[in-house]
């Protein structure tokens, strides 16, 4: 891979894997959720991610609204699936404490 390649995809890296750290640090501190139950909810992104993908191929003539319309339905979708395991685990279970 050349240095220039490097140079745009770090950044975009960081851009993505710093906010999912940060959440997955939040599962574990915040919900009281072990590593593995952390992890697997973190990577929900993944089907988040192929959802956005899936919505986006309509788009594939205009790849800024493509990428655009992609990242929009991914953070969204990744949203509700965590909020409505929050919410599932605030009135299904108790919650686990630290």
């Amino acid at each position: 891979m050349e240095l220039a390649h490097l140079v745009i995809i770090a950044p975009l890296a960081a851009v993505v894997l710093l906010p999912l750290a940060r959440e997955y640090a939040d599962f574990r501190n915040e919900w009281g959720l072990s590593r593995v139950a952390a992890l697997a909810t973190t990577l929900l992104v993944l089907p988040a991610l192929a959802v956005g993908l899936s919505v986006s191929l309509a788009f594939a003539q205009e790849p800024a609204v493509q990428w655009t319309t992609t990242v929009v339905v991914t953070v969204a979708t990744y949203s509700r699936a965590t909020a409505a395991l929050r919410s599932a685990a605030a009135s299904g279970s108790p919650q686990r404490s630290s």
